[in-house]
């Protein structure tokens, strides 16, 4: 009675208009004599209790919503992997090791070893009573991090926004949001195949590299995905120690090729995190200026930039690798290093190499355009149909 008392007052939310809800606390800390149906100790019901809580919420949205919903969960164990999305509570808005950044990424690995793979947290820290000197490093460390994870939301105790940082704050937060939503088609990808095998986003290493020694020890950097490699700045410094496993690996920011199997200094000044990606890599993204994932159909606001059929792929310097993208196209090396055939329903493709474009570039046997950017990356963009061959020299 209890349960479905609870889940008619959820109704009355979602009828307003809800599309989802942050299930704050949820811990089992009860008070008193309480009393379960089943008979059962509230000393051992404590996290069952944060199971049973969250699903009821997820039961009144699958209700009356059927799959177009969001949960936010805070607190959970065996049972909650079935559901999205965690976030990781109260943490500090400091460095602290205690309950600060660095605690929020080792939990995230630790929920993703445990299947939770939806993982996210309070951007800043939501525990920030005051402004204090420096808050702004941290903030930016926070948001470079949020960035390669499976999401960014920003909360606090004092409701800070970006523009309360100061203006390099903001230049590197907008940097930042630009990047993850360009990688939304890679982020989606990493998800399904969450959904499929359990394999989560955020990937540590001991997770993906259990015959390497040094990997096993590694813990506070990750895979993120297949393909990126993220080591976050979790402390007031502009370098860190950055262990590659094994592999060949790209610098994100300079190209630089990189063996793995090493330890190296990475230097990591306010605005750049470690990145590497794998060498040969296929990053699928979206155009830097689509504001919103909405479809162009369903968003009003014509004067913000709404997610429309454009597919950027983005490749790397080294043998390719085939994906799969989150729409279904297959992109995939054909006859040799130098060609790629692209099948899955039609888009307006852009193929962008990063770090050396090519000279020439036919796509179905026509020759098209290269754009070079001031980067030294070159693309070109067509429509796709069905099949698109695209080789270059």
């Amino acid at each position: 009675e209890a349960r479905k008392w609870w889940q008619a007052q959820l109704g009355k939310v979602i009828a307003l208009g809800a599309d989802g809800f942050k299930d704050d606390d949820g811990e089992g800390n009860f008070f008193g004599d309480v009393k379960f149906m089943g008979g059962q100790d509230k000393r051992v019901m404590r996290n069952r209790f944060a199971v049973d809580y969250n699903h009821a919420v997820a039961e009144a949205l699958t209700e009356r919503k059927g799959r177009d919903w969001v949960l936010f969960q805070r607190s959970g164990t065996t049972g909650s992997n079935t559901l999205p999305v965690f976030w990781s509570g109260d943490n500090d808005g400091t460095f602290s090791t205690g309950n600060g950044l660095p605690t929020v990424v080792t939990a995230g690995l630790n929920a993703g070893m445990s299947g939770m793979s939806l993982w996210v947290s309070d951007l800043g820290g939501y525990n920030k009573p005051a402004r204090y000197a420096g808050d702004n490093v941290l903030f930016d460390r926070w948001t470079q991090y949020s960035a390669l994870s499976p999401g960014m939301e920003i909360i606090s105790q004092m409701n800070l926004g970006p523009w309360d940082y100061g203006d390099v704050a903001l230049r590197i937060y907008r940097q930042y949001s630009v990047l993850y939503m360009s990688l939304f088609p890679y982020r989606y990808a990493a998800a399904q195949e969450s959904a499929r095998n359990g394999l989560p986003m955020m990937r540590a290493l001991p997770l993906i590299d259990q015959d390497d020694a040094i990997a096993r020890e590694t813990e506070s950097e990750y895979h993120f995905g297949p393909d990126l490699l993220v080591a976050p700045v979790l402390s007031p410094v502009t370098q860190r120690a950055v262990y590659l496993p094994e592999g060949d690996w790209i610098d994100y920011w300079s190209g630089k090729r990189l063996d793995g199997r090493q330890t190296l200094t990475a230097e990591a000044p306010l605005d750049r995190i470690p990145l590497y990606v794998r060498a040969g890599a296929i990053l699928p993204r979206i155009p830097e200026d689509v504001m919103t994932l909405v479809p162009q159909s369903e968003f009003k606001d014509k004067r913000v930039k709404s997610l429309d059929d454009h597919r950027i792929y983005e490749i790397y310097p080294g043998p390719l690798r085939a994906i799969t993208d989150f729409e279904g196209r297959t992109i995939a090396p054909a006859t040799d290093s130098r060609s790629l055939a692209i099948n899955g329903q039609p888009a307006r493709v852009t193929v962008r190499w990063r770090f050396g474009g090519p000279a020439a570039v036919t796509v179905n046997g026509r020759k098209i355009p290269v754009l070079k950017a001031s980067d030294g990356s070159g693309s070109v963009e067509f429509d796709h149909k069905d099949t698109s061959h695209v080789t270059w020299e």
